[in-house]
């Protein structure tokens, strides 16, 4: 699930916002802020029913921002990671 469009200031390229697809327990973070990822790169993992399962980017991009930590229980739609699509600008 993602929220596209969002701008960050001065950036040609948007942000997309990673969500949380269905209801869990984050179990792993995959990345951290500042990371590049390409498409189909598992950030984070949730626990549902005891299954984990992999919360994968759907574009190439730079992980502007991380929402979540290992053990937060997450609902559907809840913002897990930001993405910003432009790779060119660094992010400190």
């Amino acid at each position: 699930a993602l929220r596209c469009g969002a701008r960050r200031e001065g950036a040609a390229m948007p942000v997309v916002q990673v969500l949380s697809p269905w209801p869990g327990r984050v179990a792993e973070l995959h990345v951290e802020t500042g990371s590049a990822v390409t498409a189909g790169q598992d950030l984070i993992t949730i626990e549902s029913m005891k299954v984990l399962t992999p919360v994968p980017s759907e574009h190439d991009g730079r992980v502007a921002a991380i929402h979540c930590v290992v053990g937060d229980l997450v609902q559907p739609g809840r913002p897990l990671v930001t993405l910003d699509q432009d790779t060119r600008t660094p992010w400190r």
